[in-house]
């Protein structure tokens, strides 16, 4: 979809497609599409090592809005986890309890990124 395409929803509240849906500009969701804009989205899984995983990604902005998720639990698990990004190369995880890093955990961990 390029340029300033809306997609109309009369009697459903889904939009299916068949195949790869690619925005060229800002993506709107919600009904009156006034909230923050979305350049670009990006998801995938990352193994903790001694607690700390590097997630290399050119596209990692000070702006960038990252949520981390245990997907599957490893070792020693952290309650809560720090990020640390580096705008242009990527971003850091680490496992947290009492805000020391927990270096017994190897959990995966899913996350979500947002770019405004």
């Amino acid at each position: 979809v390029t340029g300033n395409t809306t997609l109309s929803l009369l009697y459903a509240n889904t939009i299916f497609c068949q195949t790869d849906l690619t925005v060229a500009g800002s993506l709107h969701v919600g009904i009156d599409a006034t909230g923050t804009d979305i350049e670009r989205i990006r998801h995938g899984n990352a193994t903790l090592v001694a607690g700390t995983v590097t997630v290399d990604d050119s596209y990692i902005s000070a702006n960038s809005r990252i949520q981390v998720t245990r997907f599957t639990d490893g070792g020693t698990v952290g309650d809560s986890y720090s990020i640390t990004r580096s705008a242009g190369v990527g971003f850091t995880i680490t496992s947290k309890t009492a805000n020391a890093t927990v270096t017994g955990d190897t959990s995966i961990v899913t996350y979500l990124i947002i770019e405004p």
